[in-house]
């Protein structure tokens, strides 16, 4: 949830521009600590016979990040807080500014005063096909997500006998992921969508995971799963979430605090509510067919749910790019 607390308040403070080169640099740097934190902290290192200790740790770390944001809030000059608006909220703030009251309709006035709310997050994403859309591609993604990582962390489970060593193989599977992520940013793989458009930066995602599908459907082996986890993982971290996050900046601040909560919060949640429920139609399959003839059934209808959706994720990604391209051409917001 402090993650997305973070994201809501960036998102709110950042022009289009530097969004562009910043949003990947956050995640670079984010991902030292994917790579620092499994790399060092784990039970086989530190002498624990279990991960309970981690646990204890990670919460120490994490309390340390709310004081972190309350330190980013205080001191950050005000002037490099600035939230992106239209034309029409431009020239709104520009008649009040200047004294010029009796050119501001009591209409136009009426229609900046925009409701910010809990529970008008609902009413807000539903009411905006641009906001569905990027809860769509977030809750697609992590439907999939949860499939794969079902399947791999099964065949870990299957290879693995003891709890330490299961723990230090997902511990090394976690550091890849961040040198991974952390590469695909230094290499300049955000330029993606600074030299080609949001369109472009959109895609890459949804057609690795294509590839994945396939590769992992004829070599459903732990090797594989691993490097598909981790070229998810790393590419979701450098560029997919640097480029959803940009999506939300043509938007009202009314839209994206009602919005960006709930979607990266509960909506991510919901979806992975989802992607487990499908894992759990395994046994069920086992139980009706067999061990070997249920698993490869389960396999089969997993990766096919997630074909389909990666397929509509690429028309909604075309949508979004559209609309995000148009405000910003525009000087508008979307929603």
């Amino acid at each position: 949830m402090l993650v997305a607390l973070f994201w809501v308040i960036v998102t709110d403070t950042t022009l289009p521009e530097s969004a562009k080169r910043g949003f990947p640099l956050i995640y670079m740097l984010g991902q030292f600590g994917n790579i620092v934190g499994p790399f060092f902290i784990t039970a086989e290192k530190l002498g624990f016979k279990t991960s309970a200790p981690i646990v204890g740790i990670s919460g120490a770390i994490m309390f340390l990040t709310g004081i972190l944001l309350w330190l980013f809030m205080r001191f950050t000059p005000k002037d490099q807080l600035i939230s992106y608006i239209g034309k029409d909220e431009k020239n709104f703030l520009e008649k009040t500014a200047t004294g010029e009251k009796e050119l501001v309709s009591k209409k136009d006035a009426s229609s900046k005063k925009e409701v910010v709310g809990f529970f008008q997050g609902i009413k807000t994403i539903f009411s905006h096909g641009y906001l569905m859309g990027i809860l769509f591609i977030i809750m697609t993604y992590e439907i999939v997500v949860m499939i794969f990582d079902y399947h791999f962390k099964m065949m870990v489970d299957s290879t693995f006998l003891t709890e330490i060593t299961k723990a230090s193989y997902l511990a090394n599977y976690a550091v890849w992921t961040g040198v991974v992520a952390t590469l695909c940013v230094v290499l300049g793989i955000n330029n993606i969508q600074r030299k080609l458009g949001m369109f472009a930066s959109l895609i890459i995602m949804p057609l690795l995971v294509i590839v994945a599908i396939f590769v992992f459907k004829f070599y459903p082996i732990l090797s594989v799963a691993l490097w598909i986890m981790v070229f998810s993982k790393g590419v979701n971290f450098a560029l997919n979430q640097p480029t959803i996050k940009q999506l939300y900046i043509p938007t009202t601040k009314a839209s994206r605090y009602n919005s960006q909560g709930w979607i990266e919060i509960f909506g991510a949640r919901f979806a992975k509510t989802a992607g487990s429920m499908v894992n759990l139609t395994r046994s069920m399959f086992v139980g009706k067919y067999g061990a070997l003839i249920g698993v490869n059934f389960f396999l089969t209808i997993t990766l096919s749910v997630s074909f389909g959706l990666v397929i509509a994720w690429l028309f909604v990604a075309f949508y979004l790019a559209k609309e995000h391209k148009k405000a910003l051409d525009d000087d508008s917001v979307v929603c």
